[in-house]
């Protein structure tokens, strides 16, 4: 069936940009208040937010973070600059995290109901929102209704007798009562990475944990339940799907296959919504960029990503040089497997330690703002964790629980405030504001505290997004690194969108770089500047002043 495309179309009006209000230098209009929705142009480069559901936002008072609450910060998320969100998954499951489905139509009830969903799709379309899910076909649960029947087949006389290799026999896959057997990796020869399934004398496939039972994508009566469950959630309004453990489809040892399963249900979606968007997880900065091959839109760029990927790495080395050369770089390895594909640029997740602990004892915020902007600076679609607009650490102990706590909507010792989630189960996190602690140099706080707050991490980032709005050749362009023989800690980015072009410099430098461009690019003129102490970036000549820490457009 035939839907809607993925975005409305809203030509690009900036007319709005001389009413716009808030931070910034003086003698330049500040888009930190800007109403963008007239400027987002009709493709898939969207900036997405991600959210962890449980943490996120509690409309009903229990504490737990639900779609209902995830509705009503739609424009919360709207005004930081997102147009697109990233849920995760939002199925029934017995596990915090809820990446072992139970059952891939429904809604786990603590998160709500499909009215509740409703009204968050409603609150998103409002805002001018798309919203991709989380889709787990890697595994499902151990307690899905899939791995029941198979159970209950495998557990009965025809399946007492297993083929030559102990796999499950032909007359046991048989049939309807049989189909299920299929759609998993039986077998009697236990082996690593297999599990004992209960009442029968078989062992299952499970990689990542015993709940988590590996699917079989090869089976077609599966593949038609997959292309099903896509259909629901794209009839329900959603716009695209993010895939987890993508390179374990069917081992890493078969990126091929892999690719094939991709390439595959991209082209299935797309029966059902041509402007379907798909970002894929392939967590290997090795083999990241083989997998465009698939000609899937995007995956995440891990290079990039966490403490010590380049984006972070460059910043706590005050080295810009290093960022956009290895930017060029990788694009041009992308391209030139897909010159179509779409580089999704994150800097942390789920998974990972939050960014901001990577500089903990080593600066003030303005490297978590520069992070974070340079992050909305690279071409392709931008990624930005819940919290991380507002510098939220986790524990130093390393664990999933620790980086996926409760949203800091105002400070946790403020009685008038609302009231946070509560972190789940395993966290051991005690203090969740970057800088409250002896350890950090200065206190940043919460949602509330920064939106009060004109130098805040918060209203930085409300700009850099902006920024992509403006100038749309910073999140299409074509891009090249421009670097300087007398320091590195100041270089530019070339971006080329049709004929225009566009200049990005970034300044590293704690304090002021006085630049000299190449006669090559000394006409160029200071379009905007973006910089952590609030002042504008000056251009005399062909000498540029560069205020520190700072991400100044030129033109």
């Amino acid at each position: 069936m035939k839907k809607k495309g993925f975005y409305l179309f809203l030509p690009l009006v900036f007319s709005v940009l001389a009413v716009a209000s808030g931070c910034g230098p003086k003698g330049q209009v500040s888009l930190t208040n800007w109403e963008y929705k007239e400027a987002v142009i009709d493709d898939k480069y969207r900036n997405f937010y991600e959210v962890y559901v449980r943490s996120f936002y509690d409309s009903n008072g229990d504490r737990i973070g639900d779609l209902r609450g995830v509705g009503l910060k739609m424009p919360y998320i709207h005004d930081l600059g997102f147009n697109g969100v990233w849920l995760m998954p939002i199925h029934p499951s017995v596990s915090y995290h809820k990446y072992d489905v139970d059952d891939y139509y429904a809604i786990d009830e603590e998160y709500g109901n499909l009215d509740d969903f409703k009204f968050m799709m409603q609150q998103a379309n409002e805002n001018g929102i798309a919203v991709i899910m989380d889709l787990v076909l890697n595994h499902s649960s151990a307690n899905h209704e899939w791995m029941r029947k198979a159970r209950t087949r495998l557990a009965s006389d025809v399946c007492a007798t297993s083929a030559a290799d102990g796999s499950p026999s032909e007359v046991c896959r048989a049939g309807e009562e049989g189909k299920y057997v299929n759609y998993y990796h039986f077998t009697k020869n236990r082996t690593s990475g297999y599990h004992a399934l209960s009442g029968t004398s078989y062992y299952y496939e499970g990689y990542f944990d015993s709940n988590m039972p590996d699917l079989n994508l090869d089976d077609e009566n599966l593949r038609g339940e997959i292309v099903d469950i896509m259909e629901y959630w794209m009839n329900l309004g959603v716009k695209g799907f993010r895939l987890d453990a993508a390179m374990h489809y069917y081992s890493q040892t078969q990126p091929q296959k892999n690719m094939d399963f991709l390439a595959w249900l991209e082209s299935e979606a797309k029966k059902i919504d041509p402007s379907v968007y798909f970002v894929a997880e392939v967590w290997s900065t090795s083999a990241e960029k083989q997998y465009y091959a698939s000609g899937l839109d995007s995956f995440f760029n891990f290079t990039f990503s966490g403490g010590s990927g380049v984006t972070s790495s460059s910043v706590m080395q005050q080295d810009a040089s290093k960022f956009v050369t290895a930017i060029e770089s990788y694009e041009a390895t992308v391209k030139a497997t897909d010159e179509t594909a779409i580089i999704a640029n994150f800097l942390g997740n789920h998974d990972m330690q939050r960014n901001a602990n990577a500089y903990i004892g080593s600066t003030k915020k303005d490297m978590v703002k520069m992070a974070l902007a340079m992050n909305q600076m690279a071409s392709g679609t931008s990624w930005t964790y819940y919290g991380e607009e507002i510098g939220m650490i986790g524990a130093s102990a390393k664990s999933d629980p620790n980086y996926r706590t409760a949203m800091l909507w105002n400070d946790p010792n403020d009685p008038e405030g609302d009231e946070l989630c509560i972190n789940p189960p395993g966290s051991s996190v005690t203090d969740q504001i970057y800088g409250k602690g002896k350890e950090y140099e200065e206190k940043i706080g919460s949602v509330k505290e920064q939106l009060e707050d004109e130098t805040s991490i918060l209203n930085f980032l409300k700009t850099a997004t902006r920024l992509r709005y403006k100038y749309p050749a910073i999140a299409r362009g074509t891009q090249k690194a421009i670097v300087f023989e007398e320091s590195t800690d100041y270089a530019m980015l070339e971006k080329t969108y049709g004929d225009e072009k566009l200049y990005i410099l970034i300044n590293l430098n704690e304090d002021m770089s006085k630049i000299s461009l190449p006669d090559e690019y000394a006409s160029l003129q200071v379009e905007y500047t973006l910089a952590t102490n609030q002042l504008l970036t000056t251009k005399r000549g062909n000498v540029i002043n560069a205020q520190p820490f700072s991400i100044t457009v030129l033109k």
